[in-house]
């Protein structure tokens, strides 16, 4: 395998847990998103694993459903602030801020 091609499938690998980052944010099952998209719970563990590329048509599906912008999952691979593309920051301070407001809403109950 060449070089090109390794980069281009740890690139998938990357964009796949991204998604499955991005879903379990919005609490959809692999089922419950691929009904939306129109395909089945194995295709988006595929995805999620990167062993199926997304097509732009999918992509684009994907993010309506999870009502997010493209960016979010390509934004990174044109944004690097030392290593680290910006919308990987703001997702990860994000995550941080819902955990944190997850524990508020349980120590207050």
């Amino acid at each position: 395998m060449n070089h090109a091609a390794r980069r281009a499938g740890q690139v998938d690998k990357e964009i796949g847990e991204r998604l499955r980052f991005l879903r379990e944010m919005k609490a959809l099952s692999q089922t419950e998103l691929g009904s939306a998209v129109g395909v089945t719970f194995q295709q988006i563990q595929k995805y999620e694993r990167g062993i199926s590329r997304l097509s732009v048509s999918s992509l684009i599906v994907i993010c309506r459903t999870l009502d997010i912008h493209p960016l979010e999952f390509v934004g990174g691979y044109f944004d690097d602030v030392d290593g680290l593309g910006t919308m990987d920051v703001l997702m990860r301070r994000l995550k941080d801020a819902e955990d944190r407001l997850g524990q508020i809403k349980t120590i207050v109950s």
